[in-house]
């Protein structure tokens, strides 16, 4: 299998963070997002598959307040947050939670996500919006580029706005 360069390059950042955003990817290729998308897509056609494993550390999970130290924290519909939190030690995720008002506390001694899936976003170049897999979505090329957009206003915008823009460069 070949890979051009670009793509070996994205191979190599892929294997330090399997998890980097596309923004963050095409930063770190010096491409633009729209390049960075499709370099992605490319390799992954070609059969690279993406792994994210995390080390086997204590993780734990608290229903309650959100405290400063949680590394993640996600609203709950019951206006409960989830607190989650990885330490090397039982004992000091333990001395944490005392801090913190918890309705409830999860333990997970297990680190490791065995193949998630990768799912790859797409922003419009129009209105910023992310667009998912699986949602609709137009495109537009222009000048070799393609802009992805997430609608068809952002799709009348964009065209209105490349149309000002190459009459003032005439």
């Amino acid at each position: 299998m070949k890979f051009s360069e670009l793509e070996f390059r994205a191979i190599q950042v892929l294997r330090k963070n399997p998890r980097i955003t596309i923004k963050e990817l095409a930063l770190e290729l010096n491409v633009n997002r729209n390049t960075a998308s499709r370099v992605l897509r490319s390799v992954l056609q070609k059969g690279v598959k993406l792994k994210v494993t995390l080390e086997n550390r204590p993780t734990i999970f608290i229903v309650g307040e959100c405290a400063s130290w949680c590394e993640e924290c996600y609203p709950l519909i019951d206006e409960n947050n989830m607190c989650v939190a990885r330490a090397d030690d039982v004992d000091s995720l333990l001395r944490r939670t005392a801090e913190v008002k918890a309705k409830q506390v999860f333990i997970s001694m297990k680190g490791n996500i065995s193949d998630p899936q990768f799912t790859i976003t797409l922003t419009c170049d129009y209105c910023g919006k992310e667009i998912h897999q699986g949602e609709k979505y137009f495109t537009y090329n222009r000048n070799n580029r393609t802009y992805y957009l997430c609608c068809t206003s952002c799709l009348k915008g964009i065209k209105y706005q490349l149309e000002k823009r190459s009459e003032i460069f005439k």
